[in-house]
């Protein structure tokens, strides 16, 4: 357990590192409105693989301690992922050219968004896997393996190249379907999957995946609706340097996002063993962790990145310490997860997931015409602290009855 802690820690050091590295390099060679369209190709990525993965990654976590066949499990959600990113490229053939200019995205990049997604929802769940079964070296390669690519693939555009955003976009595909071909090498030293797709999986997807769906969604849209709200507010520029300073604090979120995955399956044992009170202990400890790295990294991380980032780019310091507390409380909402995941919670998880849209919506409709991209990220934060407050309503709730 102590060499596993080693290797997650090691690794998120890595990735977040790389993370930490690229953003400022990228800033000297890409322009505002092009890091704004890159923004909104990530946007649609992470829809697609929302749409597309039907939240198969939160079924196999949830049935994984509990399922005999969690090897046909994994073979249904690729059939019905495969199944799905089709219907979704017939869809999107009928998509306008116009309607996208204000993106300047093409749909031949949405296209590419699409096949991205499928390859990052896979390599997701073959993560999950070895998470769950405490295969931290496996978990280990799938994960440098795409961080890694993608980041030698930028940097050498840029060092022996004329560099393009474009090629940025295209390393983060290749990036993730090396991570699954890596992926599915080691995942059948481990398991023997089956793709059947037998009735009763088709339920669980249906009656399970369903409210995680509209749940995922719904953190989708309450994820990237400040994105969406700049750009038909403001300029595709002002998205931009919103969406840089929302990068530069992608080392924060990756460790968050790292260690809530690596500690949710001890969570999910300690429920199950009806140990509330060394769950409890577990995350409000983590929680305090987190809260000691928000505030180390909105204070010293603007004064670092200002001696490597262009000019261009300097208001996007600003809105660092503003983002990270909404990284924070993010991150404590995925602290409470487990608890409405293990009783069953599904329906407020997708309702208050629903509610924080909304509440950003309605926050950078007021906020940034008067704040501008301020405003943007202060209604992210706000909305967070809300849906923050209601999940540990409901947690407690649930761990009380």
């Amino acid at each position: 357990m102590k060499n596993n802690f080693i290797i997650y820690l090691s690794v998120t050091f890595i990735t977040s590192l790389l993370a930490f590295i690229i953003n400022p390099i990228l800033s000297h060679h890409v322009s505002t409105n092009e890091f704004g369209s890159l923004g909104l190709f990530l946007a649609f990525t992470q829809f697609f693989a929302v749409v597309v993965g039907w939240s198969s990654n939160s079924i196999i976590v949830k049935c994984f301690y509990t399922r005999k066949d969690i090897n046909v499990l994994i073979g249904s959600s690729i059939t019905i992922s495969l199944c799905l990113v089709t219907l979704l490229f017939v869809l999107l053939s009928f998509t306008s050219e116009k309607w996208l200019a204000m993106t300047g995205l093409s749909v031949k990049l949405l296209f590419l968004a699409l096949l991205s997604s499928l390859f990052l929802i896979i390599s997701a769940m073959f993560q999950s896997v070895f998470q769950m079964s405490s295969n931290a070296k496996y978990w280990s390669v799938v994960t440098l393996t795409g961080a890694v690519i993608a980041f030698l693939m930028t940097v050498s555009a840029i060092t022996y190249g004329n560099f393009i955003f474009e090629f940025r976009l295209l390393s983060m595909v290749v990036a993730n379907v090396t991570s699954v071909l890596v992926g599915f090498y080691l995942l059948r030293r481990l398991l023997s999957i089956s793709f059947a797709l037998p009735k009763e999986h088709i339920k669980l997807y249906f009656y399970t995946g369903t409210p995680l769906l509209v749940a995922a969604l719904a953190s989708w849209g309450q994820t990237f609706i400040d994105r969406l709200m700049v750009t038909n507010l403001l300029r595709l520029e002002d998205v931009g340097i919103y969406v840089f300073a929302v990068m530069l604090t992608s080392p924060l979120l990756i460790m968050f996002t790292t260690y809530t995955r690596v500690w949710s399956p001890n969570a999910y044992l300690l429920l199950s063993e009806n140990k509330k009170y060394l769950f409890l202990m577990s995350m409000w400890r983590s929680f305090l962790g987190y809260s000691v790295l928000t505030l180390l990294f909105s204070f010293i991380g603007p004064y670092v990145f200002k001696y490597f980032i262009d000019e261009e780019y300097y208001y996007a310091l600003i809105l660092i310490p503003i983002l990270s507390a909404n990284i924070l409380f993010i991150g404590f909402t995925g602290l409470l997860n487990p608890i409405i995941l293990h009783f069953n919670k599904l329906s407020f998880l997708a309702f208050i997931s629903i509610v924080g849209v909304f509440l950003s919506a309605i926050f950078c409709y007021l906020l940034i015409p008067i704040l501008s991209i301020k405003g943007a990220a202060f209604s992210v934060l706000l909305s967070s602290i809300i849906v923050s407050f209601f999940s540990l309503c409901v947690a407690w709730a649930a761990l009380k009855a």
